[in-house]
């Protein structure tokens, strides 16, 4: 039994056998990550076949494939999805923190609805029946990635804040994008290829409003226009509780 390693981080060892007389076989190097405290989810998308995303993280939350192909992703295998009507349908989760990591590489914008990588928000004309959080694209700004949570105080009163970052160019590259949420201060936060981008403020203390109204969470589709996301989605991340600047580079750089 190791001890001592650092979550989330990837190691390397080497395998060498030999036989009673001293004589060596090839070596084999492998290597393992360790897991970070938390993780409720992790969609490494490495079936390769089948309707099932299993989730790795131990927990058996596992994915349902609604019309995305398997293909090749940033690590491994991966999820294209069409941007009609892809998405993989995730047990709804709720925790008073969230973390929410993914890669994507998005094939086009979608000028009309806004594409998901992560949906799990409801919107109303009243604000206090919205729930949840979204990770998705603003389709006024399609190269906008938006970061939405909707939070709340112990008597019910409700805060929604939205974390907008330009890309510039979000398609035809491989973005890692994080979306934390932490309940002691309030900091909504959201990182772009490891780094920290932007910092929005609920009331210290805010829970996230729990997703009631939906029976699961999706990969690849928002409900709120419901914009499907084009392109390619890997190694999907979620955390209950919110993830640490440098947690968040390791994730990026493994």
């Amino acid at each position: 039994m190791l001890t001592g390693l650092t979550p989330g981080t990837v190691y390397h060892y080497k395998v060498t056998s030999a036989d009673g007389t001293g004589n060596s076989s090839n070596s084999l190097d492998l290597t393992f990550t360790t897991t970070i405290a938390g993780q409720q989810i992790h969609y490494a998308f490495e079936e390769g076949s089948g309707t099932i995303a299993n989730d790795s993280s131990g927990n058996g939350n596992n994915g349902t494939l609604n019309g995305p192909i398997w293909t090749t992703g940033k690590n491994g295998g991966g999820l294209s999805f069409d941007g009609i009507n892809d998405y993989v349908s995730v047990p709804r989760i709720n925790n008073d923190e969230v973390s929410i990591c993914a890669w994507f590489y998005k094939n086009i914008n979608d000028i009309t609805s806004a594409d998901a990588i992560f949906g799990g928000w409801r919107w109303n004309t009243n604000t206090q029946l919205r729930e949840g959080f979204d990770l998705r694209f603003y389709q006024l700004a399609p190269d906008t990635l938006e970061f939405i949570v909707e939070t709340q105080n112990g008597s019910g009163t409700r805060t929604e804040k939205t974390i907008r970052r330009n890309l510039g160019t979000s398609v035809g590259a491989w973005y890692h994008v994080a979306g934390t949420y932490y309940k002691a201060t309030g900091e909504q936060k959201l990182y772009v290829n490891g780094l920290l981008v932007s910092t929005r403020i609920h009331p210290a203390g805010n829970t996230i409003v729990p997703l009631t109204f939906y029976s699961d969470m999706r990969v690849g589709h928002s409900r709120v226009n419901n914009g499907y996301f084009n392109g390619i989605i890997d190694d999907v991340r979620l955390y209950n509780r919110a993830l640490s600047d440098q947690e968040v580079m390791n994730l990026y750089s493994q």
